[in-house]
């Protein structure tokens, strides 16, 4: 395999892009007092929203119901799970 040499520019222009990557990655993740809903807890878990409501079920996550009737479960909650 053959390795490339980067210049000083190169390397700074690379290095500024991860940043930009980076920040723009931050931006979009939610913050430690955001609440999520059962699918998108089961996407960031890896697991079906059928777990979810059987985590709900035995005590393990303990959302709350929206006016509309929906459940909101703290990031805060399975941040560590």
């Amino acid at each position: 395999m053959e390795s490339e040499v980067f210049t000083r520019r190169q390397l700074e222009e690379i290095q500024e892009m991860i940043r930009r990557a980076i920040e723009q990655a931050m931006s979009h993740a939610p913050a430690d007092d955001s609440e999520l809903t059962v699918k998108q807890v089961a996407k960031l878990k890896n697991v079906s929203p059928r777990t979810v409501y059987g985590w709900i079920s035995k005590g393990i996550i303990t959302p709350r119901r929206t006016p509309g009737g929906g459940l909101r479960i703290p990031l805060k909650q399975i941040k560590g799970f």
